[in-house]
C-alpha cells in the first residue's frame, strides 16, 4: 500500500486544490469510487472471532460479509428476507444445516438484557464530560426526549466520567438503543448499563457492556450476523469499510498510485468542467490500471460452483426429528 503523502503533491497539481481538508475529502471519494468497482485485495480481510452466542457483532472495519465458516465448517448465506422464504425455516424453527444470516447494522456490540439506566466510562481524563448521546425507547416503549439548552431534543446525554460513572436517578430507564452519537475523543469510551436495584449504595457497574467506542467514532454502527449452530469460533471473509483520510500518513487501501491520480482527474472533469466525456475517459484509464495491477498480484485459483442437496438436508432434518 501507499500513503496519502506519497501522492500528495501530484494530487494537488492535478486537482488544483491546496486546502488540505478539501483535498483529503476528494482523495477519499476517489478511492471509494475505485474500490466500488470491485472487491480489490486491499479491501478484503479475514478475521477469526470467538463466539459465545449465536448472534455476533462484528468489528467496525467490516462493511460487507463475503463468506463465513462456523468452527471450520463452510456455510450458506441468508439475508434478512430469508425469514419470509417458503423453503426457509421462518423465525421459530431451528435449521439443521450450517448457515448464517445477515442481521444488518446496530449501534452497540450487545443489546440490553433488561431496561436499565446507562453510564459511560472514559479511559482518559481529558475526555471527562465529553458528549455521548443515546437515542431510543424507554422501558414503556416511549421515544426518549430530554431538555437541552435549546429546549426539548431527541435522546439524552449519558454521563461520562473518568474512572467510574454513576447515573442519576432522573435519567431515563432505557429499553432499546436505536442510535449513539459521540464526540471525537482522546481515547476510548465504554457504554454500559447500570442496575441500581442490585447495589444501590455503590458505583459498580452491574449491567451489560454495550459498546467500546474508539476515539474517532462519532456515529458507531456495527454489522451483526446470526449463525445457525452454536460454536466457539467463527471465521469471516469480509470487505472493509472505506477509509476517511485525515492525515498524510494514512494508508491508501489500493496499490496503484496512477489509478488514484487519474480518478482525481476524472472527478475534476465531472465537477469543475462538467465534461462527462473526458471524465469518463480518465475513469476508464484509472479502472484499467487498477485491474492490471490487481491481476498481477492475484494468483490463478478456481472456485467451483456450490451445490446444495436439499434432499440430503431434508433427510437430515427427518433423522434429527426422530432422535
Amino acid at each position: 500500500m501507499i500513503t496519502v503523502g506519497e501522492i500528495w503533491d501530484d494530487a494537488k497539481r492535478i486537482t488544483g486544490i491546496c486546502d488540505q481538508a478539501t483535498l483529503l475529502r476528494r482523495m477519499t471519494l476517489a478511492v471509494e469510487l475505485l474500490a466500488n468497482k470491485g472487491d480489490w485485495d486491499p479491501l478484503i480481510g479475514f478475521v477469526d472471532i470467538c463466539a459465545t452466542e449465536k448472534c455476533i457483532t462484528l468489528p467496525r472495519e467490516v462493511e460487507t460479509v463475503l463468506a463465513v465458516n462456523i468452527g471450520g465448517k463452510p456455510t450458506l448465506a441468508h439475508d434478512q428476507l430469508f425469514s419470509f422464504h417458503l423453503n426457509g425455516v421462518g423465525d421459530c424453527k431451528i435449521p439443521c444445516d450450517w448457515s448464517w444470516k445477515d442481521n444488518g447494522e446496530w449501534p452497540t456490540h450487545k443489546d440490553l438484557k433488561a431496561p436499565s439506566r446507562l453510564v459511560a466510562f472514559v479511559e482518559n481524563q481529558a475526555d471527562e464530560n465529553c458528549e455521548l448521546w443515546v437515542y431510543g425507547y424507554d422501558s414503556t416503549g416511549k421515544w426518549i426526549r430530554s431538555q437541552d439548552t435549546i429546549g426539548w431534543v431527541d435522546g439524552y446525554r449519558v454521563p461520562t466520567l473518568y474512572r467510574y460513572a454513576l447515573p442519576s436517578v432522573d435519567d431515563p430507564v432505557v429499553g432499546r438503543v436505536a442510535r449513539v452519537r459521540k464526540a471525537v475523543t482522546t481515547d476510548r469510551v465504554r457504554l454500559s448499563s447500570f442496575d441500581f436495584s442490585h447495589r444501590p449504595n455503590t458505583a459498580c457497574d452491574t449491567g451489560t457492556l454495550l459498546g467500546v467506542f474508539q476515539w474517532n467514532e462519532t456515529e458507531p454502527m456495527y454489522r451483526r450476523i446470526e449463525i445457525s449452530r452454536e460454536s466457539t469460533w467463527v471465521r469471516l471473509c469480509f470487505r472493509r469499510r472505506s477509509i476517511q483520510f485525515a492525515t498524510l500518513t494514512d494508508l491508501i487501501p489500493l496499490n496503484s498510485p496512477w489509478a488514484i491520480l487519474m480518478m482525481l482527474k476524472a472527478m475534476k472533469f465531472y465537477d469543475v468542467d462538467s465534461d462527462v466525456t473526458n471524465g469518463a475517459t480518465f475513469e476508464v484509464h484509472a479502472l484499467r490500471w487498477l485491474m492490471e495491477e490487481q491481476q498481477a498480484r492475484t494468483p490463478q485459483t478456481f472456485m467451483p460452483p456450490q451445490i446444495m442437496d436439499r434432499g440430503a438436508v431434508a433427510s437430515t432434518r427427518w433423522d434429527e426429528d426422530i432422535r
